[in-house]
Order: structure tokens, then C-alpha cells, then sequence
């Protein structure tokens, strides 16, 4: 599995992985460091932490968007530094919590957004991407609660 901090690219405040390095922003954050970050009771979310957030699950901005339950355009604004309500920052934490669980068990961003896009059956023929969507990520976690645990369901 490689180090999640070899997965790291610049980003510019859009978002964009092939920015020239002049105009780029590389945040120095691993993923502990995030994970301690967003475990915290009251976490600064910067814009450039919601960017690498967002690019090491793999997602483009609408998908990102779909999760966290807002708009394409709210996440490129979160992005390129506008402060976030507290409930979407609850949001934000919750995605960021789940991301530093899954990510033990993906060995790059495109395995993760790949699982995220694919129907499970687990989920009833519905994409993991789409449950969490949906307001219902405690299916996702109950799913990592059992595939840990070895049980069944």
C-alpha cells in the first residue's frame, strides 16, 4: 500500500492537480495529521484541507458535492477559502472521519472512488456513494463495523 503522503499532488485554490507549481498550494498535512485534525471537537477546515480531503477519495467536485449534500459551486467556494456553515463543517468532519477509515484499506484514491461509485449489494444494488447521499452513512459504518469484526451482519 503506498504512504498516503506519496499520493499527495499541488493544488491550486480550484482545485486543479496539474496547476503550474508557482501558483500551487502543498499542504504539508499527512493523514494522521488530517484524521487527528477532523477528530478534533472543534476543527479548523481550511480550504486547502477540504481540496486534499476531496482529491485523496478521489472524487471530482460534483461528486464530492453529492456527498457532503451541497453544490458543486459550495464546494469550489469552501475551496478557495470561504468559511463554512457548522452544519456543513459537521458534515465535512463526519466525510473526513469516514475517509480516514476507509483509506487503510484502499491502496490509492482511484480504489477508493471506485468502491464509492460501484453498486455493493450490501447496500441493495446502491452505490456507497449514493447511501451516503442519501443522509444514511451509518450503513457505511456498520458495514466497516462488520467487515472488521468478522461477523456476518
Amino acid at each position: 500500500m503506498l504512504d498516503t503522503s506519496e499520493r499527495l499532488v499541488s493544488v491550486n485554490a480550484y482545485g486543479d492537480p496539474k496547476c503550474k507549481p508557482e501558483d500551487c498550494v502543498n499542504p504539508k498535512l499527512d493523514m494522521p495529521q488530517m484524521a487527528a485534525i477532523l477528530a478534533q471537537n472543534d476543527p479548523t477546515v481550511s480550504g486547502e484541507l477540504l481540496a486534499r480531503l476531496r482529491q485523496e477519495m478521489g472524487l471530482n467536485r460534483a461528486d464530492f458535492a453529492r456527498m457532503v449534500g451541497l453544490s458543486e459551486r459550495s464546494v469550489a467556494t469552501w475551496e478557495s477559502g470561504a468559511d463554512l456553515k457548522e452544519s456543513s463543517l459537521r458534515t465535512i468532519v463526519e466525510i473526513g472521519r469516514l475517509y480516514a477509515k476507509l483509506s487503510s484499506s484502499f491502496a490509492s484514491p482511484d480504489e477508493l472512488s471506485t468502491w464509492l461509485k460501484t453498486s455493493n449489494p450490501a447496500f441493495a444494488g446502491s452505490q456507497p456513494l449514493q447511501v451516503i447521499e442519501r443522509g444514511e452513512i451509518d450503513r457505511v459504518w456498520r458495514m466497516i463495523y462488520f467487515l472488521e469484526s468478522g461477523s456476518p451482519s
